[in-house]
């Protein structure tokens, strides 16, 4: 999505990871410690992915400030370089995350069956949460 410049896709890669951040922490009882994210708008693509690279690397460690920190990235990224509204698009998100659950709270869909054959997962179109 960022080779192709399709905000709207972009957007939805960094909301879906800061939800997988969040998730990593709430699995380890933690919470969303607010991190500084040390950024900034240079024009350049290859710097936002540089920092979500360095970021990403960084939770191998499991601690939980280091998924804080991509989580925080992804908050910073979506509102200062897409000019997005974080908040909705997250919103967004997680309903339609929280559809796919039947009434037990299990995935009505196999997620491991989906990686094996490499689909992507359809996330919802977050178009109307980019400011113009």
């Amino acid at each position: 999505a960022i080779k192709k410049g399709e905000m709207a896709e972009i957007l939805a890669g960094l909301v879906e990871l800061a939800y997988a951040a969040l998730g990593a922490i709430a699995m380890h009882g933690g919470d969303v410690a607010d991190q500084t994210v040390s950024w900034k708008h240079d024009g350049y693509v290859i710097s936002v992915m540089r920092l979500l690279s360095d970021k990403i690397n960084n939770c191998a460690s499991g601690n939980i400030d280091d998924y804080s920190d991509v989580y925080c990235s992804c908050v910073h990224l979506a509102r200062s370089f897409l000019n997005a509204d974080f908040d909705k698009a997250f919103k967004v998100v997680h309903e339609n995350n929280m559809s796919k659950l039947d009434d037990s709270g299990k995935l009505i869909y196999e997620y491991a069956g989906k990686i094996r054959k490499s689909e992507p997962f359809k996330s919802p179109d977050l178009s109307d949460c980019l400011y113009e």
